[in-house]
């Protein structure tokens, strides 16, 4: 088994020094015991109170003494006995197998000379005798000028010990008769884990007992020459494998860019050619609502529903006064819209009948209709009080429990005609959590990681893909897996490729929120695409306000109020009707004449940064039962991310 020395340093800073120079003599004793002597060269270059030694044992037995001493200046190692020389505290700290030097000097140059003892370090077989020493294992820094001598009990020939070096970062290993092995190496890298390993004949630790353990040294050699022929082709295997990581970084930033910029939805309406304005008003506002929200309905497009029902003649709207508890508060208002029904029907679809079943049930007295203004969560005022949360919590749920089926009515009705039939999330997702398993198991490989750790890395790499590809829709997985993924890359020693992979990762992080879940035909992401540009105008100005009839600039309205923009447009448009000198007695097109109902009354279906009502939020939480209306702040929702603050904005916003 292996003994594990690890050069750590000062525990609050691995910068706060530099290691310039180490020499090693560690002496094999007949008994199996290691006596190591060491003299560190260190530039601290800043105020250390203690150094560390790492020491790893792994399967030896235990360290007899450890000892750290100033040495003389200048001196060689070997050249100076420890009788004499000044010792220095030490302390052993059990939780990290680690002793404690105390320097006495706190910045510049300071030689320690360590001298201590191991048992049972090297192992007698019946056959064979073994030394398997790893060494400066997972430092902090860099080691500079590294030079080892191991002297064997007694003298051999060089055919009677194979020495093996098990050092990815380089160095030398001589064995260099009649009793030393000597290991340099010029700058043995943090990322190294230099282990040595020799055969020697068992005759040379007559006083070790004797291990039971059935150990041939041809199986060993072979074992060795695979190893060897590993480490001879890992330059070639990991540039290789840093081109290949270079290639996927820049494709997958490539997809990042051209979904952060929506390509897609951009050529498909130059090629379709963009409709115009005119065209796009005659647009369902179901349909409107639904691609601009790539299929995720926000609990505020209820409002589509009604104004769908209008367009069609099924409904009828009016401005009636609104409820007293609205007029004295922030955006307050005086008049509600209230849809009725007109009697010429209840619809054409499914989703008309969830609609009118929901929020259109026929009353005791007079005709179905509902009123903007009886739909709105709470008040600041109210909110604050807490004095009618429950009254709200029992809403809030049963406005939900319309409003889920007719978002899946709305659903089954639309996605066949905007979104193909597979899943770019599914696809994607599912090839890079297997690229990226690839890819691992192949620089692990390349990199000569032992076979061991090969074999955990499989079991890991198998475990979390399981646990991301069972429910790959769930974005979060496949980011957790891509860290852990992370994690795994900074493990493998050759910094250029670990560097070249986490690069990888990262640009696939970027790339995972990005990925949609499901996949617009092509006319569809040409009309999302006008849809796009046409709220940029509506939000700009008041189209149309001195040539269109009233009934287009009704449409023009809706449109804006469902994509976010519909206080800018409003707005500008009451002064450019007033400049033209023309009149709208439309409730639909003044804020104060309705419309400022169904703004509020969005607002306080979704989260709000002022906390007055917490409802619904982003695509894919819109019908969640967490917080809401309840005044415990529980669920954030998340905002929208193209709203303006209507109530109306999100999906996708420009």
């Amino acid at each position: 088994m292996a003994l594990c020395l690890t050069l750590g340093g000062q525990a609050a800073s691995a910068e706060a020094y530099t290691v310039d120079e180490v020499s090693v003599r560690a002496q094999v004793l007949t008994d199996g015991d290691l006596f190591v002597e060491e003299l560190f060269t260190y530039t601290l270059h800043e105020p250390v109170d203690e150094l560390e030694r790492h020491v790893g044992l792994g399967g030896a037995g235990g360290v007899e003494f450890f000892e750290a001493y100033v040495p003389p200046k200048g001196a060689k190692l070997g050249s100076f006995a420890h009788q004499g020389l000044k010792q220095l505290d030490t302390a052993f700290r059990e939780e990290d197998e680690s002793f404690y030097t105390f320097p006495a000097v706190k910045e510049g140059t300071q030689e320690l000379y360590y001298r201590y003892r191991v048992d049972q370090a090297a192992s007698r077989y019946v056959r064979t005798g073994e030394l398997e020493w790893k060494f400066f294992e997972d430092s902090d820094t860099d080691i500079h000028n590294v030079t080892m001598e191991i002297l064997l009990p007694q003298t051999f020939k060089e055919d009677q010990v194979h020495a093996f070096l098990h050092d990815p970062t380089g160095g030398r290993l001589q064995v260099m008769p009649p009793s030393t092995v000597r290991y340099d190496n010029p700058n043995l890298s943090m990322y190294g884990s230099g282990a040595v390993r020799l055969l020697f004949p068992s005759e040379f630790l007559p006083e070790a007992p004797t291990k039971s353990e059935a150990v041939r040294v041809e199986d060993i050699l072979k074992e060795e020459a695979a190893r060897e022929k590993r480490f001879g082709m890992r330059e070639m295997l990991l540039g290789a494998g840093k081109a290949v990581s270079a290639g996927l970084v820049v494709l997958v930033l490539g997809a990042v860019l051209t979904l952060l910029f929506s390509l897609k939805g951009r050529l498909a309406g130059l090629r379709t050619g963009r409709p115009g304005l005119k065209e796009l008003a005659e647009t369902d506002p179901v349909r409107l609502s639904f691609l601009y929200r790539l299929g995720e309905l926000q609990a505020g497009d209820f409002a589509a529903g009604l104004f769908s029902q209008r367009r069609r003649g099924l409904l009828t709207v009016s401005a009636v006064p609104a409820e007293n508890r609205f007029c004295t508060e922030e955006g307050a208002f005086h008049t509600s819209l209230q849809f009725v029904r007109t009697g010429k029907g209840s619809g054409d679809t499914a989703s008309d009948a969830k609609l009118n079943a929901w929020l259109l049930r026929s009353r005791k007295q007079g005709t179905p209709s509902v009123r903007i203004d009886s739909l709105a969560g709470p008040t600041l005022t109210e909110y604050r009080s807490g004095k009618r949360t429950a009254y709200y919590r029992n809403k809030r749920r049963g406005f939900l429990a319309g409003f889920r089926p007719w978002k899946e009515s709305v659903e089954a009705e639309l996605a066949g005609t905007c979104f193909r039939p597979y899943s770019p999330l599914r696809r994607y997702g599912r090839g890079l959590a297997a690229l990226h398993a690839l890819l691992l198991l192949y620089l692990f490989y390349a990199d000569a990681q032992p076979w061991d750790v090969l074999l955990y890395l499989l079991l890991f790499l198998a475990a979390g893909g399981g646990f991301t590809l069972h429910r790959i829709e769930q974005k979060w997985r496949l980011a957790l897996y891509l860290f852990a993924c992370f994690v795994a890359g900074a493990i493998i020693v050759d910094a250029a490729a670990s560097g070249v992979y986490l690069l990888f990762v990262l640009g696939s992080l970027l790339l995972v929120p990005l990925l949609p879940r499901r996949s617009l035909t092509w006319e569809a992401a040409g009309d999302r695409g006008s849809i796009r540009s046409w709220r940029r105008k509506l939000k700009q100005g008041a189209v149309g306000a001195e040539t269109e009839e009233l009934s287009v600039l009704e449409k023009y309205a809706e449109a804006a109020v469902l994509l976010g923009v519909g206080r800018e447009y409003l707005t500008k448009l009451q002064e450019r009707l007033k400049a033209a000198g023309r009149t709208a007695d439309s409730p639909l097109l003044s804020l104060s004449g309705g419309m400022q109902s169904v703004l509020y009354t969005q607002t306080t279906l979704r989260f709000t940064s002022d906390g007055a009502a917490s409802g619904q939020g982003s695509s894919g939480s819109s019908d969640s039962d967490g917080g809401g209306w309840d005044g415990d702040g529980s669920d954030s929702g998340g905002s929208d991310s193209g709203g303006g603050g209507d109530g109306g904005g999100g999906g996708g916003g420009d």
